[in-house]
Formats: C-alpha cells, structure tokens, sequence
C-alpha cells in the first residue's frame, strides 16, 4: 500500500533561501506521493443569523408543493429552516428558488457519491444552509462519514455540515459503543462535524396515561456535557407528530421539550415533523401540516411555541449553560440535584434565596452569555401546572415574552401558577 505523507500548510514556510532549499530536496525525494492537507469542520456558524435556528423535518411534501406560498407558510409557523428528502438536482434547486425572499433557508439532503459536485452547484445559492449526511448511524459507520464529511468540504467550507445521532434509549451493544455518552464523544472527535444533533422524543402515552420517558433528561445531560467538553454546539429535537405510543401534542408537551432544549443550551431546535409522513407504518398524524396539505390543530400551537424560541433568541442564542439542577422528592434518572447548604438551604446563584413548589419538580438553569447571567425555571411536569414560589434578597429583573422579551422588576417574593411545561426566565446581571 502505498504510504501517503502529510505536511501542513504551515510547514511549508521559508524562514532563509537555505530552508527553502532544504524544502526543494524535501519535495523532491517526496516524488509523487500525493500531498494531503487534514480537513477540519469549519467552526460552527450559526445558518440562521440573528434568528434562532428552527428546522422542520419533512417540511415540504410533494413536487407540486415546492411552491413560495407553502414556504410563506411554513415561515408563518415560525420555522426558518427547510429539510425534505429532495434527492434530484432539479428539486432541490426547485426548493431553492420557492423559498427565496421567504426567509426560509434550505437544508440540503447531500448524497455520498456526488456530494462535492452537489456542494459545488448549490454552495453560492444564498437560501443554502447546509448539508445532511446520513440519520441516526452506530459508530461503525464514522469513518465513512468523515470520507463523506471530507468529500463536502473539498467543495464547500461555508455551511454547517449535519446529522442526527441515535438517542440514549438505544442499547450501547446497537450503537457498538462502550456507553451513550462514549457514543456522542467519538461522533464528535472522529466524524467532527462541529455540530452534535441528537433525536428523543420524551412524551408517551400508555393506557391513557401520558409521561415522560426515563431517560429523557439524562439524554440532554450528556449531550450538552459532551458538547461543552469539545466546544461544539448540540441541536435538539421538539416530537409534534402523533403516531404509535406518542400522542396527539399539546401545547404542554410542545412547551416543555422546545424549553428544557433551550434550559440545557441547544443552539437549535427541530421538529419531527412538519408535513404528516406519506407512510402507513408508523400511524403519523396531526403533524402541523397534514398529508394532504391541510392545517391540524398542532399547526397553530407550533406557530406559538417558536414565537416564543425566537424571543428567548437574545438570552440563549450564543449562550453557554454552567449549571442545570433539578428539584423535587424524585430528580429525574442521571440529572443533578440542587445542591444544598449545611442548614438545608438551596445554593442558588445569588439574589436567589428559594425557589419551592408544590408540585413534581423543577428544572433549574444557569445561562451566562458575554457578562449576563441569567436563571431559567422549568416546570418539567408534562401534565400538571405548579406554584412556584421565589424569594430574592434583591429586586432584579424578571423576562416576559410579550410581542417581545420585555422585562420588568421582580418583587422580593412572588408565586406563579406556572403551567405544565412553561418557564420562568431571570436576569441576574
């Protein structure tokens, strides 16, 4: 086999004309070996720019639906990002110019053989946001998705690069990892798409009864401790289709999954799906958009939801979550209690003193971005709303999501009926 050598591009600087003769010599008995410059994923660049990233799954159904009028109104349910499975040059570009002007950009479904050429026709192409590999792959398929990976940026080193990983309810003998958590590490140093984006969808219904899954925040523990150690972004997923165990949304299971995302810093967030899926095997429904085109009742809560993500955009969008606890008799598998003082006081970041309910439990996030530092409170009860109780030492500023994030001076105490999957955001500095 033939040895390839590796030289950096800043080897090949000449500090005097003897190093450079030293080069020369160097090139020379090199002869022909090929010259491979190691590829690294470009740093992540937000595809959206001011706006928080919103991406639909299945968004547009249909070649007869690639139409500016359906991108108005995918826009109008507050998504910004486009994803459908369009394999021909002639509908992607087709999607491209339907949705210029809309302020929806296209997600491009990359095919590994052509990839450099597909990146090479569409990469100037303003409504490009970037380019998906593959969905949910073990780690036996990494090295062909960072030939994949390489094969793109060989064409294009604008736009992210993306896929979805598994999430933490597979076995790890599935995922051919030692853990979940050594799954998304080595995703992340092997493939390094500078971005890590994950699916699980947390909300089930069984016997009438709906829940959460277990393991649902252990997922976004590890994810963003993952992403944090390597310094690389995470998406998240918010499930808005029904089918087999998973129920009809409402705007609570809506409300907490785009929240505890946000809670646990994702820099995206995605929705499986927009369109109802054009399959009978899963039993998919009251997706947004139905399969036949039509506007479901979820269509309208979605809209609500991201109107309200794109208004926690100047909080969250960049921000770096240092902490994330939870309350309650029961926290929730693999998360972090609230840690506690000696006289069994909570120890909140100041002017926080207490932060009770009567309720489950809460989810508790400390943001900081550039020299603000904030407090997010979740309710993470899917099915029932909670008085939250909070105790300040010192008046500061409470954020409410009017037309806008306005805020307004928060009393030294002061008790919410905060709703099932709803916040509470502070601004501590």
């Amino acid at each position: 086999m033939e040895k390839k050598h590796f030289i950096k591009l800043q080897d090949l600087r000449c500090s005097s004309s003897k190093g450079c003769r030293i080069l020369l010599v160097l090139l020379f008995f090199l002869g022909s070996a090929p010259v491979v410059l190691a590829q690294h994923a470009p740093r992540y660049k937000n595809p959206t720019g001011k706006e928080f990233p919103i991406m639909g799954w299945h968004s547009i159904i249909g070649k007869e639906n690639l139409t500016r009028q359906r991108f108005e109104e995918m826009r109008d349910c507050g998504f910004n990002l486009s994803f459908s499975t369009l394999y021909s040059d002639e509908d992607i570009a087709q999607a491209l110019d339907a949705c210029r002007g809309t302020g929806v950009r296209q997600m491009i479904h990359s095919q590994a053989g052509r990839a450099d050429t597909m990146a090479l026709r569409f990469r100037d192409d303003e409504m490009t946001a970037g380019w998906f590999l593959v969905d949910e792959p073990n780690t036996s398929g990494f090295p062909s998705l960072r030939a994949f990976r390489d094969k793109i940026l060989s064409a294009d080193t604008t736009h992210i690069l993306y896929l979805n990983l598994l999430p933490s309810e597979v076995d790890p003998a599935a995922l051919l990892s030692k853990d979940y958590e050594d799954y998304v590490r080595r995703f992340a140093e092997e493939v390094d798409l500078g971005l890590i984006s994950y699916d699980h969808y947390p909300v089930v219904e069984v016997k009438g009864e709906v829940s959460l899954k277990v393991n649902y925040f252990e997922n976004l523990e590890i994810v963003h401790r993952v992403a944090r150690s390597v310094g690389q972004p995470f998406w998240a997923f918010v499930l808005s289709t029904a089918h087999v165990f998973y129920p009809v949304p409402t705007a609570a299971h809506l409300r907490l999954q785009a929240f505890c995302d946000l809670a646990y810093g994702a820099q995206g967030i995605q929705y499986f799906t927009y369109w109802g899926p054009p399959t009978d095997t899963w039993d998919f429904h009251a997706a947004p958009i139905d399969l036949d085109g039509t506007r479901t009742p979820t269509y309208d809560l979605v809209r609500e939801v991201n109107r309200q993500v794109q208004c926690f955009a100047p909080v969250f969008l960049g921000c770096d979550v240092t902490e994330v606890w939870h309350t309650g008799k029961r926290i929730p598998q693999g998360t972090q209690p609230l840690p506690q003082a000696a006289d069994g006081s909570a120890l909140l970041p100041a002017p926080f003193l207490r932060i009770d309910t009567d309720g489950e439990g809460l989810l508790i996030s400390h943001v900081t971005k550039g020299k603000h530092e904030y407090l997010m409170v979740v309710n993470r009860d899917v099915n029932n709303s909670q008085q939250v109780t909070v105790t300040l030492s010192k008046r500061i500023r409470r954020l409410v999501v009017k037309n806008k994030l306005k805020s307004t001076k928060a009393p030294i105490r002061e008790v919410h009926n905060l709703a099932a999957g709803d916040c509470l955001l502070y601004k501590i500095r």
